[in-house]
């Protein structure tokens, strides 16, 4: 009979054998603070079609758990939305749908009450990407290892507007991120 190890014992995956010294997890995981950061805009009557919506920031060595969205509010149908990475000021693309390709509840459009919905698997990355620092859920959205290491920047959360509807004007979109991360 064989015993595998977790990542708290071995570097490699269900490893047979414990690494010396033992423990060698990444402070982001075994010794890190779990954070929450909230933010909420309000859609402005002038946004259009591929006009971004800059979120929050969050370091590419942050370990994103959850990140929640939700509309209160909005009742009529709405204009669908990209959720993904940006560069630190919302410029350059890292990956437009990481987080969700036309994002929301049931009919993908903002103008869906949705009820504090997990979006951070509705794009690329499975539930088991969950704890990955934020450059390597990057790395697998975009299904190639563009960052064989953590390139040490502030990346942007953002929202890319879909096909332009006014519903959603004036309605307040709120995100959530639960992560850990090894620095204060």
């Amino acid at each position: 009979m064989a015993t595998f190890f977790s990542d708290h014992f071995t570097a490699t995956d269900s490893g047979t054998s414990i690494d010396s010294p033992r423990f060698k997890v990444d402070p982001g995981i075994c010794h890190a603070k779990v954070y929450y950061k909230r933010a909420s805009v309000i859609i402005p009557a002038a946004i259009t079609t591929a006009d971004i919506l800059a979120i929050m920031q969050l370091k590419t060595s942050d370990r994103l758990h959850h990140l929640f969205m939700s509309t209160p509010g909005i009742t009529a149908t709405g204009q669908p939305a990209d959720c993904g990475l940006y560069n630190e000021d919302a410029t350059t693309v890292i990956d437009v749908d990481l987080f969700g390709n036309e994002v929301s509840g049931t009919t993908d459009d903002l103008g869906t009450l949705i009820p504090r919905d997990d979006v951070l698997t509705q794009g690329a990355l499975e539930d088991e990407d969950r704890g990955k620092m934020l450059f390597q859920m990057a790395d697998e959205g975009l299904a190639s290892t563009l960052y064989d290491t953590d390139p040490h920047e502030i990346w942007t959360v953002c929202l890319t507007m879909g096909t332009e509807n006014t519903a959603t004007v004036g309605a307040e979109l709120i995100m959530e991120a639960f992560y850990t991360s090894a620095g204060s």
